[in-house]
């Protein structure tokens, strides 16, 4: 098949002319590719004084000039097609990623139970102009805006911009241990000593170090049917049993539903809100009054923590009195 027809530009159509043109050869180098001489080339003044062969090969000559000329033609709009597309991706991803950080500023504000006008007023805006236009996806909020968004409700700045990592995972405890802790007590407002209802995970503390502003002590306590009580653990007990004694004015004693306790734990959820509905712990208080009330209520470990508190209590009491008498 022939793609190419010669076309004349005025009068009668010069086929090798044509090829010239398009190739930018003079007449003399396309005799020399042709195999003829500039003069016999210059004697066609008409197809037929061509040779077959001749012919064919200037035709071919120029099919393979359209052809070549119409794939660049294409390579270049599936090109800029497919930057378009590129173009059109980017211009998705940062609108996704926009959609996914007004999210986490809306769940924040959810989890700890405020709306727009509030929130504006923590964050010092003048209006709640602003922080409405940015979770209504009408204005883009600034690197300073975030960090401030961080600060003022102790979430994660870098889970708020890429989502990494839990939302209410800002550490403020310092302490590694419960006398470094009790050091830190005059920081805190309030401490929290909790436990699942179940008494199966570990016992934990959770401190208030502003209002509104919670962080949970790294240390985990034994107080439970699961529980293997070596030395370290009963120490520990211990410890938590005298930490509570020194604070008492500063502690609550919290039993939390396992859902409830898994929440905080977790770092995901407010403990705020969590803790301002939670059930006061007899079960914790009972064993720090060392006096085995309710122990049929309790189970077997009550009656096992209470003897371990007290054996180390009374071992410590003699220590004391040693040295007293030395």
């Amino acid at each position: 098949m022939v793609f190419f027809e010669s076309k004349p530009k005025e009068g009668k159509a010069l086929l090798h002319q044509d090829v010239c043109d398009v190739y930018g050869l003079t007449r003399f180098e396309l005799a020399d590719k042709l195999g003829v001489t500039k003069a016999t080339l210059d004697s066609w003044s008409d197809e037929s004084r061509m040779s077959k062969s001749t012919k064919l090969a200037l035709e071919l000559m120029m099919e393979n000039y359209y052809k070549t000329k119409l794939l660049s033609n294409l390579a270049e709009n599936i090109s800029a097609i497919l930057a378009l597309n590129t173009n059109n991706d980017c211009d998705t991803n940062v609108k996704d990623d926009w959609q996914m950080l007004v999210e986490r500023m809306k769940y924040v504000l959810k989890e700890i139970g405020i709306n727009v006008i509030v929130a504006s007023e923590k964050l010092g805006e003048t209006s709640f102009e602003q922080l409405d236009a940015i979770l209504k996806l009408k204005s883009f909020p600034s690197f300073s805006f975030l960090e401030s968004f961080s600060k003022v409700f102790a979430v994660s700045n870098e889970w708020l911009k890429t989502g990494i990592g839990q939302p209410f995972s800002v550490r403020h405890i310092d302490s590694y241990s419960l006398r470094e802790l009790s050091s830190e007590c005059k920081n805190f407002e309030k401490l929290y000593i909790i436990h699942s209802s179940d008494n199966k995970p570990h016992t934990k503390i959770v401190a208030e170090y502003q209002a509104g502003k919670f962080d949970i002590f790294k240390m985990d306590f034994c107080i439970g049917d699961n529980f293997i009580m070596s030395g370290s653990e009963s120490n520990d007990l211990f410890e938590l049993y005298k930490f509570y004694r020194e604070n008492e004015h500063k502690i609550s004693l919290v039993s939390l539903e396992r859902e409830e306790y898994d929440k905080i734990i977790s770092r995901e959820h407010y403990a705020g809100n969590i803790l301002k509905s939670s059930k006061y712990s007899y079960m914790l208080y009972d064993l720090f009054d060392l006096d085995y009330y309710n122990k049929e209520k309790y189970g077997n470990f009550f009656v096992e923590c209470t003897n371990i508190i007290k054996s180390i209590k009374e071992s410590e009491e003699k220590r004391a009195q040693k040295e007293k008498e030395c």
